[in-house]
């Protein structure tokens, strides 16, 4: 028999081999948090609400707690509120947790049940708030979600530029450092005074929009280095404010050296240091 004329098949399957996934991964679609475990064919979904605003999505290094954000059902007194998922494999539902207006949040490494967070206000004018460039640390009841022994750890501040964008934080691993990010200057605090400690000083970048550039840190595992993106000088006749450079940078946590160590990555390349390897190498 001759053989008929068809179209059998055009085009991806759309289907992907799993990839086994060592530890937990946690991401944001559709205002609610996905958990994948084991295998990337293994989602499960973690929230339904559909209202993560995603400003905070942070998970204890065992993968068992995790901090979010959710947007505020009153807007006209708060743009979100921080809740607590206590237990990510239990079903658990979530629990809202004191703080409003947060603009920064994560759990402190190495103190059990210790939580820090940033807060601000709303405002009329885009974005939409107004930073207090505060840091609160307080312990939790993971049951109840009450707090305890809150402190004000550093104070509010203003007047330095886009101050009202607010001041980013990273803890060290080891939970006895932590590092600042502002939109000209990244640092360290003093951890007896909560005093800001500058290391690396760039031009602040303008963006012409109500949104203010921050970069990320990254600390190695020992708590030595931070690797960083920095705005860096002009590569022409341009303002400083608009030069299109962004280095990769190193520095070391007591501000003895620092280093351009890849030059024009880009303004999001967002370098991260790997956990140690069996070899004790450290890829970035």
């Amino acid at each position: 028999r001759a053989a008929d004329d068809a179209v059998i098949y055009i085009g991806p399957s759309g289907q992907l081999d799993p990839v086994p996934i060592d530890g937990t991964l946690f991401y944001l679609s559709n205002g609610n948090i996905w958990m994948v475990r084991g295998s990337s064919t293994n989602k499960q979904l973690i929230t339904t609400s559909g209202d993560v605003d995603g400003r905070v999505l942070d998970v204890t290094p065992d993968g068992r707690s995790l901090l979010f954000t959710r947007t505020s059902t009153d807007s006209e007194i708060a743009f979100n509120s921080l809740w607590l998922l206590a237990d990510t494999s239990a079903g658990a539902e979530p629990i809202a947790l004191r703080p409003e207006n947060v603009l920064f949040a994560s759990w402190v490494p190495g103190q059990e049940n210790t939580i820090s967070y940033s807060t601000g206000e709303i405002t009329a004018n885009a974005p939409g708030w107004q930073a207090y460039n505060d840091l609160w640390i307080a312990r939790l009841d993971p049951a109840s979600g009450e707090l305890f022994n809150a402190r004000e750890f550093i104070p509010r501040s203003s007047g330095w530029l886009y101050s009202w964008w607010g001041t980013g934080f990273s803890w060290a691993p080891t939970g006895d450092q932590l590092a600042w990010v502002r939109a000209d200057s990244i640092g360290t605090v003093n951890m007896s005074s909560g005093d800001l400690l500058p290391l690396l000083r760039y031009p602040v970048f303008s963006t012409r929009q109500p949104w203010s550039w921050r970069a990320s840190v990254s600390w190695s595992e020992d708590a030595s280095l931070l690797l960083t993106t920095i705005h860096g000088q002009p590569i022409g006749s341009e303002p400083a404010e608009t030069s299109p450079a962004f280095h990769v940078a190193v520095s070391a946590a007591d501000g003895g050296f620092s280093a351009d160590i890849i030059r024009n990555a880009g303004i999001w390349s967002v370098p991260r240091y790997s956990p140690v390897r069996a070899d004790g190498t450290v890829l970035i």
